[in-house]
């Protein structure tokens, strides 16, 4: 019998030496998270109003099991949500941890995403040493990449070790269907679309612990096959969050900025469907581990999966 236990748990989440009416409780809820040697990163966006700060650390191993969280990497780094500034973080949703010890997100830009939704400033990937916590870049994506109702949630990093300049974020536009791939060294971005990044209408009904719901977001979960192998294709896999299947594409298709967006057609069966969870099998994030296993979580069934990629998805 397989026992689990909690390494962390909290009934709130409360911040450090913070005492300010911005706060409000029971708003800041968990959402991304990393780990890198000592320390646990959580993402706390700014679905409503009363989040003081959107990303935060606790210790690992952990010395308490509901310890406060931290700002990553500090007070200043945050920005109010009333007198918002740009440069600061607004509302972070996930978070990346790459080979070459930096701390990549995506700062979605928007508060109040779940009532009167307000993009206050453009999405934007901000990175840091994470031997120094020091801000290294971030970088604003162009207004052409934000559609209405644009919601950039996810990123991905896809860099080796002796290469650390040359490294693309792929980051997932859940409500507009898009991925927008940015180049490292070419301090540029553009956007991918195909017919695959889209949900599924029949896989957008959720019911779980007797909550009902209708959710229809898009390309959402990736994960990147190991890079370990010399010279080996890399292939980037991802789903919808609305929708039973799995689904792959070269990255140096993404890559190739000459293909987005005039060559999308032409290209669009490079996207290719690897297989079906079967029913109630919505999954929202993905890794996949050294050993080549991918890790998902299943949202209907409030569970994490498995699946060998060396093997069929079946």
């Amino acid at each position: 019998m397989l026992f689990l236990t909690a390494i962390n748990r909290w009934k709130i989440l409360v911040y450090s030496t913070y005492d300010d009416c911005e706060f409000i409780v029971e708003q800041s809820l968990p959402l991304g998270i990393d780990i890198y040697q000592n320390r646990i990163f959580i993402t706390t966006p700014r679905w409503k109003d009363g989040v003081p700060a959107s990303l935060g650390t606790i210790p690992y191993p952990p010395s308490e099991i509901s310890p406060a969280l931290k700002p990553y990497p500090n007070w200043e780094a945050h920005s109010s949500s009333y007198t918002p500034d740009c440069d600061k973080l607004i509302s972070v949703y996930r978070t990346y941890v790459d080979v070459c010890q930096r701390l990549w997100l995506i700062d979605s830009g928007i508060v109040n995403a779940t009532m009167e939704r307000n993009q206050i400033c453009l999405p934007k990937i901000a990175v840091y040493d994470l031997t120094t916590d020091q801000k290294l870049f971030s970088y604003e994506f162009p207004s052409e990449h934000v559609k209405e109702d644009s919601l950039y949630t996810n990123i991905v990093v896809d860099v080796a070790s002796d290469r650390c300049g040359d490294a693309y974020a792929y980051v997932t536009d859940v409500w507009r269907f898009g991925i927008v791939v940015y180049s490292l060294g070419k301090n540029r971005s553009w956007r991918v679309t195909n017919f695959n990044f889209f949900p599924n209408p029949a896989a957008s009904d959720f019911q779980i612990y007797g909550l009902n719901f209708q959710w229809l977001d898009g390309v959402f979960g990736m994960s990147l096959s190991p890079s370990s192998l010399l010279g080996a294709e890399r292939f980037l896999y991802f789903h919808p969050m609305a929708s039973f299947k799995e689904f792959m594409v070269s990255t140096a298709l993404l890559q190739d900025e000459s293909v987005w967006p005039d060559k999308a057609q032409k290209v669009a069966k490079a996207f290719i469907e690897i297989g079906d969870r079967g029913p109630n099998s919505q999954s929202s994030t993905s890794g996949i581990a050294r050993n080549g296993v991918m890790f998902f979580t299943q949202v209907h069934l409030d569970g994490i999966a498995c699946w060998d990629t060396a093997k069929s998805y079946t």
